[in-house]
C-alpha cells in the first residue's frame, strides 16, 4: 500500500491591500483554495489583516470618539461596499 503523502502545514497572512475589496477577498479565497489542492499545502491558520483602508477608518472613528462622538459610518460602507 503506497505511503499517503503529507502535506506540508503552513500559516497563510495576507494583509489589508490583499483583502481591499470584494475582488481581492475572492482572490485570496481561491489562492488559498489551490495551495491545498494543488501545492500540497494544509493551513494551520490564515491571518487576515483589516481590509484595506479600514485601518484609517478606525482611527477616524477612534478620534470621534474622543470628542464625545460616535461614527462608524466610513467603516459600515467599506464593508457594505465589499459586499454587494
Amino acid at each position: 500500500m503506497p505511503k499517503r503523502q503529507e502535506k506540508k502545514r503552513v500559516t497563510m497572512k495576507f494583509g489589508g491591500s490583499s483583502l481591499a475589496d470584494a475582488d481581492r477577498i475572492d482572490h485570496v479565497a481561491h489562492l488559498i483554495k489551490n495551495q491545498i489542492e494543488n501545492e500540497n499545502l494544509q493551513p494551520r491558520a490564515v491571518i487576515c489583516s483589516a481590509m484595506g483602508k479600514t485601518t484609517n477608518a478606525l482611527l477616524g472613528a477612534g478620534d470621534s470618539a474622543l470628542d464625545g462622538l460616535v461614527d462608524v459610518g466610513a467603516l459600515r460602507k467599506l464593508h457594505e461596499v465589499a459586499i454587494d
